[in-house]
């Protein structure tokens, strides 16, 4: 039950199959930082990883409004049909579970 999966398996699973079943063996930034690159294009080598995310999730979002890292994630959330919370580690499970 994917309920019972901790957030980082959900990220690693959901980085995997959008990178088309790479290893399970790299390590977990590897993998984001691949996928997240490969959706925004070129980036700066030192740009934080969270900064990237910032930039996945705007996006994914099209017209997002929010500012703030769980703001984002909310509107992720709210983008992909579900019904977003005020904790951002549920908002990022929750989008884990439900992006296709």
């Amino acid at each position: 039950m994917s309920s019972q999966k901790q957030l980082t398996q959900l990220e690693r699973e959901y980085f995997v199959r959008k990178l088309g079943g790479a290893t399970q063996i790299r390590p977990f930034n590897d993998l984001k930082r691949e996928y997240l690159i490969s959706q925004i294009g070129a980036v700066s080598p030192s740009e934080s990883t969270v900064s990237l995310e910032k930039k996945w999730l705007r996006d994914l979002i099209g017209g997002a409004t929010g500012t703030t890292e769980a703001e984002l994630w909310a509107e992720a959330v709210i983008a992909e049909g579900g019904e977003a919370t005020k904790f951002i580690n549920q908002n990022k499970r929750i989008f884990f579970e439900i992006a296709s």
